[in-house]
């Protein structure tokens, strides 16, 4: 999960942000010369719990917003 950090929530500084996420690709380095196609989910109307769980709950919210 990527939260870019913007300065306000204009349109214009909104459309930035995602525009940035979708430039980062994560895939392991065994498929560097034939990266898989990614997958953008956007939660922007997702009401998310941002402080940090130091526990293993954190993997099953990843799986819920997934």
């Amino acid at each position: 999960m990527l939260r870019p950090i913007i300065p306000d929530s204009s349109d214009e500084n909104v459309a930035k942000a995602a525009a940035f996420a979708q430039r980062i690709k994560v895939y392991p380095l065994s498929a560097a010369d034939n990266p898989p196609k990614m997958k953008y989910v956007d939660t922007y109307d997702v009401l998310l719990e941002m402080t940090p769980v130091l526990d293993g709950g954190v993997y099953a919210e990843i799986h819920e917003i997934i």
